[in-house]
């Protein structure tokens, strides 16, 4: 199959993702969270978003849950973002920003400062885009990256 048809196969609107039901304990909760990986890897964004939603929903009912909530709206972001819906993405990767505790996991937190920035590009805001991508590169040395690896 062409790439392009392939990719334009999975351009669906957010009026056509799929409704998932709400999981009612955390065993379904993981498994919403699971199944949207896999049909994120098999480029499937519409199904991929929905099931992290449902996921999410469950998880932000816990306080203990923060860093799995924060990583739901990131990958909510990526979703979107895949589906082109950057105003969107760019609402998640900022809720995931609050959500995240950046010294329990510093990498995280400077790859969504860094999705932030990539989203802004996607949407034409230069100058935020490149303070984003300005403290997401900070963020990664302060961690000890080498920086011909950034």
């Amino acid at each position: 199959m062409d790439s392009d048809v392939q990719a334009e196969e999975y351009q669906a609107p957010l009026d056509e993702v799929p409704e998932v039901d709400i999981p009612m304990n955390e065993k379904q909760a993981n498994t919403a969270y699971r199944k949207g990986l896999r049909y994120f890897k098999d480029n499937n964004y519409p199904c991929a978003y929905a099931h992290w939603k449902a996921a999410h929903r469950w998880f932000s009912r816990k306080q203990t849950a923060k860093q799995m909530t924060s990583a739901l709206m990131s990958n909510m972001g990526m979703a979107l973002g895949n589906m082109h819906d950057y105003a969107r993405a760019l609402i998640c990767f900022e809720n995931a920003l609050l959500d995240m505790d950046q010294d329990r996991d510093p990498d995280a937190y400077a790859t969504i400062v860094n999705n932030i920035g990539g989203t802004h590009l996607k949407l034409g805001n230069m100058r935020e885009a490149e303070e984003y991508h300005k403290r997401a590169y900070e963020l990664h040395l302060s961690q000890g990256a080498d920086k011909s690896a950034l």
